[in-house]
């Protein structure tokens, strides 16, 4: 090895340099384990606190005049929790739609299907210490029911 003296301050500067991104690659990757811990053990309680605030949109709805349900519809021994969130309008042109959703526990995402054969996914991320559900931004479980049901009602309504 060569004397560090000898190294022309050049060489020493990209040395420093690549030890740093090294040294930065390596706390990006220890975050993203401790991200995947955190989706994997508080997954599980956003995915119940988004339950509750389908709940309460859907049965909120009957103040805009239509109805809204939260169902159950996990299939026993299939591993993951399953409901579906229905939005209807009783007229003389009854309307109705629905969505489906899926969660494994300790998965990082929560997959939607509609009626209309759309399907998306609530992607789980780490977001200031807190789980949220990332759409175009980080939502909270409240915003998460809103992102799901207002579509419902848009197309229920028109």
């Amino acid at each position: 090895m060569m004397n560090d003296s000898a190294v022309p301050d050049w060489i020493k500067r990209i040395k420093e340099q690549e030890d740093q991104e090294k040294a930065k690659d390596a706390a990006q990757t220890q975050q993203q384990t401790a991200d995947a811990q955190t989706v994997r053990a508080k997954g599980p309680e956003f995915w119940k606190q988004l339950l509750e605030e389908l709940k309460v949109t859907a049965d909120s709805l009957q103040v805009i005049g239509l109805q809204g349900s939260v169902s159950d519809i996990t299939t026993a021994g299939a591993g993951e929790e399953a409901c579906q969130v229905s939005v209807a309008a009783a007229s003389t042109r009854p309307r109705r739609t629905y969505t489906n959703l899926f969660y494994s526990p300790g998965q990082a995402f929560i997959r939607c299907h509609t009626a209309e054969e759309k399907a998306f996914r609530l992607v789980l991320r780490v977001v200031g210490g807190q789980v949220k559900a990332m759409n175009s931004s980080p939502m909270n479980p409240a915003e998460a029911a809103e992102a799901i049901v207002r579509p419902m009602v848009g197309m229920v309504r028109s």
